[in-house]
């Protein structure tokens, strides 16, 4: 992954830490109010956390396609399945924890 991050900014790939926690947070409690706590049942859990990760990360990899040339199409259509895979596991975690 070095090489990807040193291809795409110029630079080694050097982590922020607290922005990350932070992102995961948001990420965290979208998928809590929006999915979980929402859903009547496991499958409806499940897709509307995917919903909600497939329109985050969709949202945030379409803008780095968009914006930074070296960006891939790849990429981008692999973290966004990763992030639509996210919230679903999220919700059904979410879901299960809350009706246990």
């Amino acid at each position: 992954h070095e090489n990807l991050f040193q291809s795409i900014q110029g630079s080694p790939l050097k982590a922020r830490y607290l922005p990350a926690v932070v992102v995961y947070a948001l990420f965290t409690i979208a998928v809590f109010f929006a999915a979980a706590k929402v859903a009547k049942t496991m499958n409806e859990a499940i897709v509307r956390g995917a919903i909600v990760g497939f329109v985050m990360y969709g949202f945030y990899d379409a803008t780095n396609y968009a914006t930074l040339s070296r960006y891939t199409l790849e990429m981008a259509l692999t973290d966004t399945l990763w992030g639509t895979l996210l919230g679903a596991a999220g919700a059904a975690v979410g879901f299960y924890l809350l009706n246990r």
